[in-house]
């Protein structure tokens, strides 16, 4: 009974703060959708990762890479993650109404130099070593998959509205 009766009193005490915020039932539906969808983005690619891994693994233990397979397989390994990113850039685009779509724009070509500039700094510390192509193509796709997963719920809420 008073399991019952403090639930109760947490669901009131919810429905104030709610209403003294002006929140509606349909704002945290949309909250718990964003945070569901950036949380199955995550998922999703922490998978497609895990079995990468489990490749790299198996194709190591089987045969020995050398530095220069590493670094072309790493900046492949980055080229996935950009047509991926291209691709969820180009449907945004297409979703997004033309104000936006400009100030989107603006900060895509923001992120983009931060993308490089990020890689470019990582990866400096290995300046003329063999090493370094693996450094920056890494930290390339780090980057472009964490732009992934914060796009992806954006143009998931897009089409449902």
């Amino acid at each position: 009974m008073f399991e019952q009766i403090d639930k109760q009193q947490k669901l009131l005490d919810l429905k104030k703060n709610l209403e003294a915020s002006g929140t509606t039932l349909d704002d945290l539906k949309v909250l718990e959708d964003t945070i569901l969808g950036k949380a199955s983005s995550a998922k999703t690619l922490a998978t497609a990762y895990e079995e990468q891994a489990v490749q790299i693994y198996a194709s190591d233990q089987s045969e020995h890479m050398t530095q220069a397979d590493m670094n072309r397989h790493a900046a492949a390994s980055f080229h996935r993650a950009e047509e991926r990113l291209v691709a969820l850039v180009e449907d945004l685009r297409e979703e997004l109404s033309a104000g936006r779509r400009d100030a989107f724009e603006k900060s895509h070509q923001a992120w983009l130099q931060y993308r490089e500039a990020s890689a470019e700094f990582q990866s400096s510390q290995y300046h003329g070593g063999s090493i370094q192509p693996l450094i920056h193509a890494s930290a390339l796709e780090s980057v472009t998959i964490s732009r992934i997963v914060e796009l992806e719920p954006l143009l998931r809420e897009l089409r449902t509205i």
